[in-house]
């Protein structure tokens, strides 16, 4: 019924991809010797054929984590989160997107989807300044 409204499928797959690889970024940036996705280890690649975000978050470091929680926390205007806190909003607000999304066109007219944006544009900036603050300091988690 909105004019325009069959761009927003494609706005959120974008949005989950951007979080996605920034994700995947945190987890190679520990690598920082190999040049080349195939430079990483076998199982490591194994790992992260996945667009499941939590799944993607249990492989980055600790430190990131822990700088994750801390910026999406500062963004949210909420106390520190823990990692599992900050997890459990992974799971609720970011876990789906990807899956609910892809093929939205061959729901019926009768389901609808919600996601609210603003949790998950402030997952992907937050994922993006710890990426920019680490490969900055060159410094491994």
């Amino acid at each position: 019924a909105s004019k325009n409204a069959n761009v927003v499928p494609g706005q959120i797959m974008c949005l989950s991809m951007a979080l996605e690889l920034y994700f995947k970024a945190l987890v190679v940036l520990n690598y920082s010797n190999v040049v080349h996705y195939s430079g990483l280890p076998a199982a490591l690649r194994k790992q992260l054929e996945t667009h499941h975000i939590p799944t993607i978050f249990d492989l980055i470091a600790t430190a990131h984590k822990d700088r994750l929680a801390d910026i999406y926390g500062a963004r949210l205007g909420v106390p520190r989160l823990s990692i599992d806190e900050f997890r459990s909003q992974l799971v609720e607000k970011a876990s789906r997107i990807f899956v609910d999304w892809r093929y939205v066109y061959e729901n019926g007219p009768e389901t609808i989807l919600h996601l609210n944006l603003i949790p998950v544009h402030h997952l992907i900036v937050a994922a993006q300044l710890v990426a920019v603050e680490t490969k900055r300091t060159g410094e491994p988690a």
